[in-house]
């Protein structure tokens, strides 16, 4: 079924009929309801994750359907209702509950869920693209504002556990791919590419920490300098990667005040970022000592990935 979501999504790239696009999302979602449900060691998540999906994707397409069908009446109100759909089928605020819910249910191991946090965002953004006009794309750049802003918002409670804190990064996320979407080409697949590889990463190094081992240090690193990753923190990938998207923004014809909602949105996911990791080293023991083979590798890995990312997004400006 993997094969089958990659050749669906390489004839979206190839398709340039917006119902050819839909067409091929919709077998997109179906290759992904069966990846979901084959993955998944217990039955019962397994089929509450993938009915979830399925249901929520299948409204999506029939209230979709029936505007579309209302297109020849009022084609200009159309268009935005349209854009709101995909934005569901994406999971992007204020459409969100759902998706946050969903990644609770999979299992980090899962291939599906590093899928449904990325590859599943192509083709709804290849739709996007089809139907822009210049109200569609006001009105999508105010929702991406107000998106940017609004769900770190929701952050500022304690104890989250980790699959929390994916679902609410890749919330937000969403909202920075869309950003890039809007501004070209190039910078949606830099962005995309950092933050599949970021997640790609992150999600490794969570499956090996088991919970007995995650009050070591050498763990409690590994899981700082991750999830500072994931959330933008400098100097490390995803920072360079939305640098990138604003240098893009501020270049472009968009108002300036959009590219300081972005700076602003960033600015508030890095502090509730530190300060959830300050109190997780306060609660971290003394006696945990990190070896010198552990610091050289956790500041290798830091290396690493700051100059990927300044890398691409100079490759890529």
């Amino acid at each position: 079924m993997i094969s089958l979501l990659a050749i669906s999504t390489i004839m979206g790239f190839s398709s340039t009929n917006w119902m050819t696009i839909w067409m091929r999302l919709e077998v997109n979602i179906l290759a992904m309801c069966s990846i979901m449900s084959s993955k998944s060691k217990s039955m019962m998540k397994s089929e509450k994750s993938t009915f979830m999906y399925y249901l929520v994707q299948v409204m999506v397409s029939y209230s979709n359907r029936n505007w579309k069908l209302l297109q020849h009446k009022n084609h200009l109100c159309n268009k935005p209702i349209v854009t709101v759909c995909i934005l569901a089928k994406m999971g992007v605020w204020p459409i969100h509950l759902w998706y946050m819910k969903l990644i609770s249910l999979l299992e980090m191991k899962q291939s599906s869920m590093l899928i449904f946090m990325t590859c599943q965002k192509i083709l709804p953004i290849l739709l996007m693209m089809s139907i822009t006009t210049s109200e569609v794309l006001q009105m999508s750049m105010v929702i991406m504002v107000l998106g940017t802003i609004v769900s770190p918002m929701t952050m500022l409670i304690q104890n989250f556990a980790m699959k929390k804190i994916m679902a609410l990064t890749s919330l937000n996320n969403n909202w920075w791919m869309l950003v890039s979407w809007s501004l070209s080409m190039k910078s949606i697949i830099s962005f995309l590419l950092i933050y599949s590889f970021t997640l790609m990463m992150t999600l490794s190094t969570m499956m090996k920490m088991t919970l007995k081992s995650k009050s070591t240090m050498k763990n409690f690193w590994s899981y700082t300098v991750m999830v500072g990753n994931i959330w933008g923190l400098p100097p490390l990938a995803l920072f360079w990667a939305k640098i990138l998207v604003i240098k893009t923004l501020m270049e472009s014809e968009m108002r300036t005040e959009m590219a300081g909602s972005l700076i602003l949105s960033a600015r508030h996911m890095i502090y509730h970022y530190l300060w959830m990791a300050f109190n997780e080293m306060t609660w971290t023991p003394t006696k945990c000592q990190m070896k010198t083979s552990s610091m050289k590798q956790q500041t290798t890995m830091l290396t690493l990935m700051s100059v990927k990312g300044l890398s691409v997004s100079m490759f890529m400006s």
